[in-house]
């Protein structure tokens, strides 16, 4: 077994309650598109941050351990891997239409782990037997497997030790206040109009906030399930030090489990950990560069 442990901060431009789902600029809800930047989107993005904000956390999730059948691989050319989700997936609920607030599956989810020389990807599809079939499609037994799992709290938790000992950070108000500091010392240099609109806008909202604004740094939703669909592997695989396990009759699953939390309702960051299960075959009498030992 090849276990991948991933963890990185990513952005989701997402319109929050009371804003419908698909609200593009923010009217009611804690999260705005500001002056100067494009419409919300919804769309997870572990790379490739679309118009950042200053005083954002670094976009970016990596594999950041590896091991062959519970044996640590320090020098395995996984660890340090990007870690994406392809084809813009989103969290759904349309409203309540597809899920309640917290309980939003991840559609469509397309993960890939690449490195300089190799690439695995694998697409979980909802019914394999229908591999086109589209969400408002799934039936709700099909939809519950990907949607956030049961915590000792319930589906998610509002203050969670294990955020805070990610993000590092424990004080909520304290947060925001130090970040408005930051913001009005920039408005009081900025010259450009754009970029005074947009301080000003987030100075306002850090004075607004309400208690649900603070609490989402301690959220955390966790999700569990299985990857189902084709794997792909671009690349000399041997150069894993081992080759995937898959057939034309069975495809084994990868099971993933991570979690999502600390959103910054100011940056549209929040922070994802996990872990990744590939059924995998070590070579015997091989480096991990594929030459003879």
């Amino acid at each position: 077994m090849l276990l991948l442990q991933f963890e990185g901060w990513f952005q989701c431009r997402l319109p929050t309650n009371p804003d419908p789902t698909d609200e593009p600029r923010g009217i009611s809800g804690s999260t705005w598109a500001l002056a100067g930047e494009p419409d919300l989107d919804r769309i997870i993005r572990w790379s490739d941050p679309v118009a950042p904000r200053s005083y954002s956390p670094a976009i970016g999730v990596r594999v950041v351990g590896v091991s062959i059948n519970g044996t640590s691989q320090p020098e395995h050319p996984l660890l340090a891997s990007t870690v994406e989700l392809l084809d813009g997936p989103r969290f759904e609920e349309r409203n309540g239409v597809i899920a309640k607030m917290g309980e939003a599956p991840i559609d469509p989810f397309y993960i890939q782990i690449s490195a300089r020389n190799i690439a695995l990807r694998r697409r979980d599809l909802w019914d394999p037997r229908q591999p086109a079939l589209q969400i408002h499609e799934v039936p709700p037994e099909l939809l519950r497997r990907r949607q956030p799992t049961h915590t000792g709290t319930g589906i998610w938790e509002l203050a969670s030790a294990e955020v805070a000992d990610a993000t590092g950070v424990a004080d909520f108000p304290g947060y925001f206040q130090r970040r408005k500091g930051f913001l009005q010392r920039d408005l009081e240099a900025a010259d450009d109009p754009i970029a005074k609109l947009a301080l000003r806008t987030r100075i306002r909202r850090i004075n607004n906030a309400r208690w649900v604004e603070h609490f989402r740094l301690g959220f955390r939703v966790e999700y569990r399930f299985e990857i189902n669909g084709q794997t792909e592997i671009v690349g000399d695989e041997e150069d894993l030090g081992g080759v995937v396990l898959r057939s034309p009759y069975w495809l084994p699953h990868w099971p993933i489990r991570f979690w999502m939390g600390g959103y910054d309702s100011d940056t549209l960051c929040a922070f994802v950990r996990g872990t990744l299960e590939i059924p995998f075959r070590a070579l015997i009498g091989r480096t991990l560069t594929g030459h003879p030992t």
